[in-house]
């Protein structure tokens, strides 16, 4: 169709493809009939399977259920595509109703999707698959959980017999086995089924953008498993209603979304329904037992709460104070008077109806409350230098802090506890942060030797947070937080009250009484009935973030029914999961259970583990022997619970060690070790563990405690429940049962790294000295100390030197006779180095391809920390640069980052933010080190004094700096700058920066350039005129940013005016006019640079 193939040229030309009307059909078809030729092979069916696997990027997981999905269509060969796909398309096919609203006026359309309003501009107008509209879809929840039932996987026998327990289950905390004893009281002959309710939204890239909203349905007792969150699985979970829109979501949206569930939740306490489960009847009747979402969710379906508005807690009539900060004030929520609890005759006025229980009824999201929340922001705070703890961390306690955390032993499956950028933390996921601030926030209390109030009120803070996501809470735990609690607010109300936040004050009754940025709720509400409730992990929106995740993959990107498609592939989950499980659990069934549902299986992976051969030591021995355990089979690795337990010896070879654990002796007291041996006795998997001798870490903290009653008697009832992080201090063997493990533990050790060095010959060809090379050339092969193989591999191991001309040529006027025969030989040496050309054969084996691990690579330097500079360094007042003492800079900065140009980049960052007037001016200069333009036509060169004053000042930085009589030549050891440098070798210390000024002039600039870079992404604040980070990036309309400076430049060019005559209020006014620029323009661009 000509239509057609206009259509696809524009396309291509949109997305920046070139069009070319030569020919090319001839090529394929004689390509083809040349490979017709050839015998098709093995070889050629094994690059067209790699090549599916690797463009579709198929998991190891889902491989191996594609091969097993081959064997079952080679036994059933009358399967076809055409028969999955009905299945497919059966299992998703459900009742559902859908109602969209005029993108115009609001109002809903007809079923041929028509707008009826004759007041409004659309009428009668198709909107199909228009965008800025709001469609919503609702399910059955009924007919849902009555398939789930039915599927034979769930039972009620054994409900009544739970025990009370704070960790275990939602189902068997103290709240809900009471709730569920008043269920059974007032409806003897019925059985009553509990739901969690979540809704929180989500965006989605593709054809429809907007945000969507799931509502989705957890029923709490449909639990096969100890697993405490089997009910949350994404093939259980029910989805009531789903929520698109293209603009903001009113209030008449969620209550629109939340009806047929309210509806049918009514009509079964009226009128329960029957199910058949293994030939019993049952009639139920739902009943929701609470609902769980973030404050953000919260705010816009009940109206609070709202985090910097007086009076807007959704629990209590709680009424914040404004407090000063650095940058101006903030809403503190530091409560000394009494406050009253919203119930429902006494509820705030800001509260939006809903048919959803109330606010103050919310389960406690430890996601959002503490991992994504109260220890994000702590962490954040820490690493920024600890400025609402009033001090400054010293920077010498920054870099052991950091070296300590580098050289930590992680088990696998923990992400890496290093330390990072404040700002990346955002970019993490709870879990991450909640791992980094277990073992990071101790460590650093650890390092610093004297005991001081904000150590110890940090200790508070970091005890209490572990103590509540305890996966194992007991209520006597529960109850020393509630004893913690007043006086951890009390110490934040009077010496640290920016942690009195929103989140600190709710978690104070949710929460066993954490203090971080977000303190306030829960000190104020989790904590109080955390003994109630149980612990916050059970009622954690984790789980539903990650079905948002799956619900997210259930559309193919070349749809235009996105919210139909998505809603059915996900509700098809509980059709094809239970469908699976009775086909697999036949006897006759030739497969496994397919690995990528492993999820879904509630049994252990299968483990086959090696046999450990390695000889015993001399202890070990002894321990055996005494044992009779000399002669049993020894394992290298056991599985137990999805986790896989290795000996010591064996984790060594890994970069992540699973053989430090924990576990519980007969006394119930938590014990660390070591796993030595793994061993088989009568069929039985006991282990030889190294079991340590620990501790108290923070007794340093006693001399801070000592100096109150209240404070050494509240720091003596909490040591005992720290059995989170000890100080080793001996070890002792002993003989475990492996079933006793709970989880696996890290290993920190405060001491020296280790380095290694390299060839002599190595060295010199770093320095650059081509004498001593060939000397060393010379000497080896007069000694026959040298073979033709070594000196091969010698050279692929070498870089090509970068020696100037000029000093070669230099050097060998002022040599004799045998220097020059030197010379010779290192001159023929040099020829077989491989050319730097040929290197990023190297970079193809890092785990990151970027310029910044190159160049890490090849950095001789380590991480930079603070020392005294040689020189004292300035920029100069120029054009719009400041005159700026670059060594007081330098002397207030605490590096962070975990590479040198990492740390550089940050700290250039930094300067630039401060370093022109008005500070938004710094973004019309550019810099291009690899370019052949010096800048940007757009923009301005940065002046050479500042540039120059930078390089000399990160050579300074770097231990790289030399005045200009050291640079070349020979070395004047009379120079007043040789007093500055080692006495014992001054001369070496030369030779070494002489070496490693190229690199590291490289390294600055490369840092200069990313740094511009980085500084474009800021935004200006018209009202503290400085450039801040901003979350709004190009959809901001509060702030001025860089394109609005651009386009003014571009703007004045155009009408022939002066690029760089305006002042900062002509900025202003050119940016209110300026239209703002969605964030989809910037990812079309994107996507057509990618096709270029």
């Amino acid at each position: 169709d000509d239509n057609d193939d206009i259509d696809a040229r524009e396309n291509e030309e949109d997305l920046g493809a070139e069009v070319d009307d030569e020919p090319i059909y001839d090529y394929f078809i004689e390509q083809q009939d040349v490979s017709i030729k050839e015998k098709f092979d093995r070889e050629d069916a094994l690059n067209i399977v790699s090549y599916v696997f690797v463009y579709n990027n198929i998991s190891v997981p889902l491989g191996h259920d594609i091969f097993s999905v081959s064997r079952l269509l080679k036994e059933f060969p009358s399967i076809t595509l055409t028969d999955v796909m009905k299945k497919v398309d059966k299992w998703s096919e459900h009742e559902n109703r859908s109602y969209t609203k005029c993108s115009s006026c609001g109002h809903l359309l007809s079923q041929q999707n028509n707008c009826r309003n004759e007041e409004c501009l659309r009428v009668g107008k198709s909107q199909t698959n228009l965008a800025g509209g709001t469609r919503i879809l609702t399910f059955s929840l009924k007919n849902q959980l009555k398939e789930i039932l039915e599927s034979g996987d769930f039972g009620f026998e054994n409900r009544e017999f739970h025990s009370s327990s704070l960790w275990k289950k939602l189902s068997t905390t103290p709240k809900y086995l009471s709730r569920l004893r008043q269920a059974q009281d007032n409806y003897p002959n019925v059985t009553t089924m509990f739901l969690t309710i979540n809704m929180d939204g989500f965006r989605k890239r593709g054809l429809a953008r907007g945000e969507y909203w799931p509502l989705y349905v957890a029923a709490n007792d449909l639990n096969r498993s100890e697993w405490g969150f089997a009910e949350y699985r994404p093939e259980v979970v029910m989805l009531s209603s789903m929520i698109h829109s293209g603009k903001t979501i009113e209030s008449d949206d969620f209550c629109s979304a939340f009806e047929r569930l309210r509806l049918e939740v009514e009509e079964t306490q009226k009128c329960p329904f029957d199910v058949f489960i293994k030939g019993i009847q049952y009639k139920i009747r739902l009943e929701i037992y609470q609902t769980v979402l973030d404050m953000d969710a919260s705010k816009k379906i009940h109206g609070v709460p709202v985090w910097q508005s007086y009076g807007s807690c959704s629990r209590c009539d709680a009424v914040g104070t404004r407090i000063k900060t650095k940058k101006g004030s903030k809403v503190a929520w530091l409560l000394e008077q009494d406050t009253k609890e919203y119930d429902n005759s006494y509820f705030p006025k800001k509260l939006k109806q809903s048919c959803l229980p109330a606010p103050w009824t919310e389960g406690y999201d430890c996601l959002h409350l503490i991992n994504e929340g109260t220890s994000r922001d702590v962490m954040r705070n820490l690493l920024a230098g600890g400025s609402k703890y009033n001090v400054k961390i010293h920077c010498t306690v920054n870099a052991e802090w950091a070296k300590s955390l580098n050289s930590a032993k992680n088990p696998k499956g923990m992400s890496s506890t290093m330390l990072m950028d404040p700002i990346q933390l955002s970019t993490r996921t709870g879990v991450e942060v909640q791992n980094l601030f277990n073992v990071s926030v101790p460590a650093l209390i650890v390092l610093h030797d004297e005991g001081e109030q904000w150590l110890f009120f940090l200790y508070l803070q970091w005890l209490i947070t572990r103590l509540t996501v305890d996966p194992r809470l007991s209520a006597s735990q529960c109850r020393i937080i509630k004893e913690v609690a007043p006086v951890v607010k009390k110490m934040m109300s009077s010496h640290y009250p920016q942690f009195g936040t929103m989140k600190q004050h709710v978690s104070q009754r949710i929460r066993l009484s954490i203090m971080m940025v977000s303190f306030q709720f829960v000190l104020d509400h989790m904590v109080k009935s955390l003994e109630k409730d149980g612990s916050p992990l059970l009622s954690s929106a984790a789980s539903f973030e990650r079905i948002n995740q799956v619900l997210g993959r259930g559309s193919s990107v070349y749809t235009t029914r996105t919210v139909v498609n998505m809603a059915n592939r996900f509700i098809a989950l509980q059709r094809a999961v239970s469908q699976c499980c009775l086909a697999i659990k036949k006897i006759d069934c030739p497969i496994q259970f397919p690995r990528s549902m492993k999820a879904v299986d509630d049994d252990d992976s299968p483990h086959s583990a090696k046999i450990d051969n390695e000889q015993f030591g001399r202890d070990e021995r002894v321990f055996l022997e005494d044992n009779n355990l000399i002669n049993e089979t020894f394992l290298l690795s056991v599985c137990r619970k999805s986790h896989i337990y290795s000996t010591r010896r064996y984790s060594e070879k890994s970069f992540q060690q699973s053989c430090f654990v924990y576990y519980k002796d007969e006394g119930r007291n938590t014990c660390f070790g070591s796993i030595e041996r793994l061993i088989t006795v009568q069929g039985k998997e006991m282990s030889l563990i190294q079991k340590f001798k620990t501790t108290s870490a923070f007794l340093h903290l006693t001399k801070f405690t000592n100096t109150s009653c209240e404070l050494n008697s509240l720091y003596r009832k909490c040591e005992p429940f720290n059995d989170y992080f000890r100080e080793i201090v001996g070890f002792a063997y002993e003989l475990v049962d492996v079933d006793q493990f709970i989880g696996f533990c890290v290993i920190l050790e405060f001491k020296s790294r280790s380095f290694v060095s390299r060839l002599s010959l190595s060295n010199a060809m770093k320095e650059g000295n081509l004498l001593k090379v060939g000397q060393l050339l010379r000497r080896a092969l007069q000694q026959n100390s040298l073979s033709e193989v070594q000196l091969k591999e010698l050279a692929c191991s070498l870089e090509r030197p970068n020696i100037p001309l000029m000093s070669m040529l230099m050097a060998n006027e002022r040599s004799d006779l045998e220097d020059i025969k030197s010379f010779n030989a290192a001159s023929l040496f040099l020829l077989t180095l491989p050319p730097k050309f040929e290197k990023p054969l190297k970079r193809l084996e890092c785990s990151v391809n970027s310029l910044s691990h190159a160049i890490k690579e090849s950095n001789p330097l380590e991480v930079l920390e603070h020392r005294e500079l040689d020189k004292s360094h300035r920029i100069s007042s120029i054009e719009c640069f400041f005159d700026q003492d670059l060594n007081k800079f330098y002397a207030n900065y605490v590096f962070v980052g975990e590479s040198v140009i990492y740390q550089l980049t940050n700290m250039l960052v930094q300067l630039f933010r401060k370093i022109t007037n008005p500070s938004f001016n710094i973004w019309k200069y550019s810099f291009h080190p690899r370019s052949c333009k010096a800048v940007d036509s757009n923009f301005l060169p940065i002046p050479e004094p500042v540039l120059r004053s930078l390089q000399e000042f990160c050579f300074d930085i770097c231990e790289a700096f030399l005045p200009d009589e050291l640079l070349t030549g020979n070395i004047d050891s009379t120079s007043s700058f040789m007093e500055k440098l080692p006495l014992i070798t001054p001369e070496q210390e030369v030779l070494r920066r002489r070496s490693i000024r190229q690199t590291v002039l490289k390294m600055t600039n490369n840092s200069i350039w990313q740094a511009m870079r980085t500084i474009r992404n800021y935004h200006f604040n018209k009202v503290t005129e400085t450039l801040v980070t901003c979350s709004g990036r190009s959809d901001c309309a509060t702030h001025l940013r860089w394109e609005h400076l651009k386009a003014f430049r571009e703007n004045a060019r155009s009408q022939d005016m002066s690029a760089d005559s305006y002042t900062p209020e002509d900025i202003y006014k050119f940016s209110e006019n300026m239209p703002t620029t969605p964030r989809r323009d910037n990812r079309k661009r994107l996507h057509a640079n990618s096709s270029l």
